[in-house]
């Protein structure tokens, strides 16, 4: 088998050997100075450099290198390839001139400051040609080498790694489920308990420490599970994993993250369990961060829906007439999605990507909303029907399934009124035949909307699909429209020993257990705004800080959601929403509203209350624990402003007295 081979390209002191520890660490590859090589085998002339290194890679024990630099000419990089095959990987090191000088001059002695700079001139004199071997090839990659080492190390691993989940379940049906996805889905099963005791069996190096503890009856530490498991990712080709037997403790899925990178657990539950899981416990560990996919039915499709969802987007379809535009443009409006009116976007992509063509051809559509759903990733957009509707399923296939449709049905009758209002025509005149024909055939077309949209959520599971009656007023179809896309929200409140922290799990445990069995989405506002508070690298860490030191006195709680304006706080439950991705209606929010703090005004609970209704779903319950009876009424402080007393003015003399007139008689 000749040897897997990851270069490091770029210009010196560019942080390539660095980053190769720290690869070489978390994948388990031989770490290779090139460098160093060629000093220890006293090396000079170039090509017998490259021969000496096929050599020790050909004939090595180990099968997968890291390599700290690259072949420094297009000749003996091609001499490297006819011996061995194209590397698997070649990252280039992407720095400016300005940066590598400034690097040179700021990290090295003056010797080594001039060996440097002779080393950087080799590398632009041979970059043009040596570049052409590979630039085009996919296996050649870009990364910005002026960021932290650790930066550059975890945009390697972002390439390096497989995609892997952490299976759970416990029943025979649920494992068979997992077997199958195996088999028919491309996944690659990863026993962890297997693979340790193959470990021990072989009397591998990692096998000699871990049976060197089992016999001293030590317990495996995480390190121990993840050095087998490094093996198991990047030295065998694996694309999918899934990792089962991981067992129930939370610090080998933390240590795995940490060392490695995130992952997402694959929880297989075709009847709902009973148990009230530990706070610890990796499921709701999982859950609460939204990285939990829940299969509920024996479908293998749904695994790979809910891994791989895109941009959110749906379709309103309708016959002509039906309402179709305006309920779209009405959506828009009130939920802040983006509206796609076919039109005006047929015209900017004409506009956009010029050409002879009349119409414009499918590939050019494609193109557009492949760069706009890119550029929008957050965004929800809406699609006023679509066109051309024989190209949907391959711009589903493209662009991913969408997240909802939405059919109008509309009777004969109301359907006829709305077309020669449209028309401006007699509403209460006959039907003639041809009128008739072409209403028939709007309501034949509107029927094959409602297959359409059957026929595409029994392909995409993800994909809900809504029929909603039109034959109303708008408003009507609105209050419908409400049930599909607001959230019905739950609100948590707990006063008991606030300042106990066991007794704070105890109930966040609690209702995270419920929210999982209900599949209800559960949202600790308290922990996601320290999150934000307290990590320099969220987007709303200037924000939350700026309107902290606002305040007119400072609390030991600055995570305190009452400390930050409603639309702040919303902002960061929102984007926590979109990353989780989840399809549930319900939400409960733990910690939020909060009570104000003693010298605070605003936000009144009141004022956090209004931003959820508005903002996320009508609040369906309150749930407030407390030792004391609560009071129901809302008491929020009133601030009562008064005019103020209009000030005396000094009088001169004979001011204010009556006209002489109508002075009195002495």
């Amino acid at each position: 088998m000749l040897p897997q081979v990851i270069f490091l390209y770029g210009a010196p002191k560019t942080g390539k050997t660095t980053v190769g520890h720290q690869l070489a660490d978390k994948i388990g590859y031989e770490l290779i100075s090139l460098n160093s090589f060629y000093k220890r085998f006293n090396i000079k002339d170039h090509m017998s450099a490259v021969n000496e290194l096929v050599s020790h890679l050909k004939f090595s024990s180990k099968s997968f290198f890291i390599v700290d630099d690259l072949i420094p000419t297009r000749e003996e990089y091609n001499v490297f390839v006819n011996q061995l095959g194209e590397p698997y990987r070649i990252f280039y090191f992407d720095a400016s001139k300005d940066e590598v000088e400034r690097n040179i001059n700021s990290y090295s002695s003056e010797a080594e400051a001039k060996y440097n700079v002779e080393r950087f001139v080799h590398f632009i004199e041979n970059r043009p040609t040596l570049s052409q071997s590979f630039k085009d090839k996919s296996y050649h990659i870009r990364v910005n080498a002026v960021q932290p080492i650790e930066d550059i190390t975890k945009d390697i691993m972002g390439h390096l790694k497989p995609t892997v989940l952490a299976a759970y379940y416990t029943k025979q049906e649920e494992e068979h489920f997992i077997k199958r996805l195996a088999s028919e889905k491309g996944w690659t099963i990863i026993d962890v308990e297997q693979l340790i005791q193959g470990h021990s069996h072989r009397n591998t190096p990692i096998g000699k420490k871990i049976s060197g503890l089992v016999e001293a009856k030590k317990p495996l530490a995480p390190k121990h599970k993840l050095d087998s498991l490094k093996n198991s990712l990047f030295t065998s080709g694996v694309q999918k994993a899934l990792l089962v037997h991981m067992g129930e403790h939370l610090d080998l899925y933390e240590s795995f993250e940490h060392e490695l990178f995130p992952i997402r657990m694959l929880n297989v539950e075709f009847e709902k369990r009973k148990d009230f899981l530990a706070e610890d416990h990796p499921l709701l560990y999982f859950f609460e961060r939204g990285d939990l996919l829940s299969i509920t039915k024996d479908r293998l499709d749904l695994v790979d829906a809910k891994l791989n969802r895109g941009v959110n987007y749906g379709i309103v379809f309708g016959p002509t007439s039906a309402g179709k535009t305006f309920l779209s443009k009405a959506i828009a409006k009130i939920y802040g999605f983006v509206l796609i009116e076919w039109e005006p976007t047929l015209t900017t992509i004409k506009e956009k990507y010029p050409g002879e063509e009349e119409t414009v051809p499918f590939p050019k559509i494609l193109r557009y909303f492949k760069d706009l759903f890119a550029a929008n990733s957050r965004r929800t957009f809406i699609f006023d029907g679509f066109q051309p509707e024989k190209n949907l399923d391959a711009f589903i296939e493209e662009l991913g399934a969408p997240s909802f449709l939405i059919t109008l049905q509309v009777e004969k009758p109301i359907l006829v009124k709305r077309t020669r209002a449209k028309e401006g025509a007699d509403v209460n005149a006959e039907v003639g035949e041809e009128e008739n024909q072409k209403i028939e055939a709007a309501i034949q077309k509107g029927n094959g909307y409602g297959k359409t949209c059957e026929s595409l959520t029994e392909k995409h599971p993800t994909t809900r699909s809504f029929t909603l009656d039109a034959n109303g007023t708008l408003d009507g179809t609105l209050h419908a429209v409400d049930e599909i896309f607001s959230k019905r929200v739950y609100v948590v409140h707990q006063t008991v020993e606030e300042s106990n922290p066991v007794i704070q799990k105890s109930f966040n445990n609690l209702f995270k257990n419920i929210c999982l069995a209900e599949n209800i989405t559960y949202v600790d506002v308290v922990q996601l705004v320290a999150k934000h508070y307290h990590h320099k690298a969220s987007s709303m860490h200037s924000e939350l800080r700026n309107q902290y030191k606002m305040k007119t006195s400072k609390h030991d709680k600055p995570e305190s959601p009452s400390h930050y304006s409603p639309t702040v706080v919303l902002h960061i439950i929102n984007e926590h929403l979109h990353h989780t991705k989840q399809d549930s209606t319900d939400l409960l929010l733990m910690g939020y509203p909060s009570p104000l703090e003693a010298d605070q005004v605003y936000p009144r609970p009141s004022d956090q209350l209004a931003a959820v209704e508005s903002g996320l779903g009508g609040v369906r319950v309150v749930v407030v624990i407390a030792k004391d009876e609560v009071a129901v009424e809302i008491n929020d402080p009133v601030m009562k402003l008064e005019k103020p007393a209009e000030p005396q003015k000094e009088k001169k003399e004979g001011e204010g007295e009556p006209p002489a007139e109508d002075k009195p008689p002495e």
